[in-house]
């Protein structure tokens, strides 16, 4: 099975589980999110970790602020845009046979690394500076 194929079956696993979450999430008024305990990283170190700001950026993204979950963490709006795009892709190839070529998803992972990293340097340093 190539590796495509194996994204698109867990990417549709992922829509399923994602509407759920979104439905407890807005149920619950986003309370469920304390349950979350507060970064061991940043406890530890005082130093921001590569996800710090994650959560905030999802539940700004869930409320339709996409500025603000940007600036909590770009690599949130970054997956769920990657997201999106590799499911059409793949949809279309599948079942429209429109592509034939295979979604680049090793470009993607590397990119979505490089604005992981990107954006906690940027954060560090701005801990210092600021």
């Amino acid at each position: 099975m190539a590796i495509e194929q194996l994204f698109y079956k867990l990417g549709k696993i992922f829509l399923i589980l994602s509407v759920v979450a979104v439905v407890v999430l807005l149920i619950t008024d986003f309370k469920i999110i304390s349950w979350i305990p507060d970064c061991a990283f940043l406890s530890i170190t005082g130093l921001y970790c590569p996800g710090c700001g994650g959560t905030r950026a999802v539940k700004s993204l869930l409320r339709g602020d996409i500025i603000r979950s940007f600036m909590y963490h770009p690599f949130v709006l970054y997956c769920v845009v990657a997201y999106i795009i590799f499911m059409l892709y793949e949809f279309a190839k599948k079942h429209f046979r429109i592509f034939h070529k295979a979604f680049p998803v090793e470009m993607v992972i590397y990119i979505g690394v490089g604005v992981l990293l990107l954006q906690w340097i940027i954060k560090v340093v701005l801990q210092f500076v600021l």
